[in-house]
Parts: structure tokens; sequence; C-alpha cells
């Protein structure tokens, strides 16, 4: 049986921006949006970088019902969605705000870049390579345009089988490097930016509290663990010290 990721689903974006660093199908993380979608050339979505939709500290205004409720039930263009959240209410990169646009925009940057379909990109850089036994699924609208921050579907051992090559610094069973080991690092919020607010753990940062956030990546209070998360209580839990991965697929009616 498969299971809903919900927001999981965002953090898969991430993994798959570290592969295209690596191929240098994206430059830099700090490279701004316009770099890639032309299409948002005339928006202020036009200069924020990279690094800040994978922190979700952009800064954009985000209608999430309204944006994902036109795009997957009134069948309108991505584009034009994220065009109605062209509003700023943070200057970029100076507070936290959780936001699905941010993950389209991100999903939208992939898939020019590898010039697929999401689902083609995660199916041939990820799933094949993780000896998954089962496919999964992603939610696409009537124009064939995939919800890029949640909706991903998979079987528990498949899930797992994801987790374990975070766990495994990005080598899978066969010892395969399939994601370069510092940008596991990077998800893990072990890399070298400095440690400071609107996303450092335990710092009581605005709209985190103790918890940290780094490339679509929450960060324990501690800064030891990181985990993956959907709004009804879907989780992969990793601690590298211990050696431990946890998927969880239950659902919870309080979400959070």
């Amino acid at each position: 049986m498969k299971f809903a990721s919900f927001s999981m689903h965002k953090s898969f974006n991430a993994i798959l921006v570290g592969i295209a660093l690596e191929r240098g199908l994206i430059g830099s993380i700090d490279d701004p949006v316009s770099n890639y979608l032309p299409e948002l050339a005339t928006t202020n979505w036009a200069k924020i970088s990279i690094f800040q939709l994978l922190t979700m500290t952009s800064g954009m205004r985000q209608d999430q019902v309204g944006m994902i409720g036109a795009h997957l039930f009134k069948n309108k263009s991505v584009f034009d969605v994220l065009k109605t959240q062209d509003h700023l209410d943070f200057r970029p990169g100076e507070t936290f705000n959780y936001s699905d646009a941010n993950t389209y925009v991100i999903g939208l940057i992939l898939e020019a870049v590898f010039k697929k379909s999401w689902a083609e990109i995660f199916q041939t850089e990820i799933w094949w390579k993780i000896g998954a036994e089962s496919n999964a699924s992603v939610l696409t609208n009537e124009r064939g345009e995939t919800a890029f921050s949640a909706y991903f579907n998979a079987t528990p051992r498949d899930y797992m089988r994801l987790s374990l090559l975070l766990l495994n610094k990005g080598r899978n069973h066969s010892g395969d490097q399939v994601v370069p080991e510092n940008w596991i690092a990077f998800l893990g919020g072990k890399d070298e930016r400095p440690k400071v607010c609107p996303t450092a753990p335990g710092k009581n940062c605005k709209n985190l509290g103790r918890f940290g956030y780094s490339a679509q990546t929450w960060i324990t209070p501690s800064g030891k663990s990181y985990f993956f998360q959907g709004k009804y209580g879907q989780l992969i839990f990793l601690n590298e010290a211990t050696n431990t991965s946890v998927v969880m697929l239950s659902v919870g009616l309080g979400g959070n």
C-alpha cells in the first residue's frame, strides 16, 4: 500500500537540487530565480535566490489554499498561480516563513535544468538507484503539471530505502554516491554557514521557535538530528551519530 508524503515531498526537491549542483546544471544556490525561470523575470520572484527558496526565507507571501486549489482543481498554469503570490511580506533572507510557493519554484527550476518532468527526474536520479521495490507516484493537474510541495506516494519500505540513502551519506546499497556527501551535510544543517537566525536551531528564531530549518528540512533544537515532515505526522527522521533512521506514516488528525 502506498502512503502520502504530504510535505515530506518538499525535502525530496532539496535532494535533487544537490544532484543538479554537482552536475553543473545549477551554478550556485546563491543564483537568482531569474537565471533559470525567465517566465518569472518581471515578478518579485526574479531576485530571490535558490538558497532563500530552500530555507523558506524568500519573504514572499503565500496563500496556500488559494494557490494549490487554483493549480490542482481549477487547472490554472503553475506560472500564473505563482504570479498571484507576487508580494513580499518580508525582506528576502531575513525571516523564516514556511511557504509551498517556495517549493513550487524549486520544482520548476529542477524541471528546467534537467529538461524532464519532476517524476522522471526523481525516478532516474533517486528511485531506481535506491532499489525501490514498487512504483511511486506524484499528483499532477490536468495540464500534467506537478504539485511539487506534497502528494508524493510510496510504500513504507521504499520510504525507508530513501532514508537509508540519506543515513549512508548519499550512498546507496551498492556503494554508489547517488547524492553528494556535502549536500547531505547541508540537508542535516551541518554546512559551514553561520548558525544564526532566521533558521538556526535552538535560537528561538521567528516562526521556528527552538527548531531549525535547512534545505527544505527541519532540524531538531539540539542540531543533532534532522527530519522531513508531513502535515499529518508523516516523518523521516535521521540521526547520524546513532545511525538511526525512522519512517512514520501514520496520520494524526491534529496535524503537527
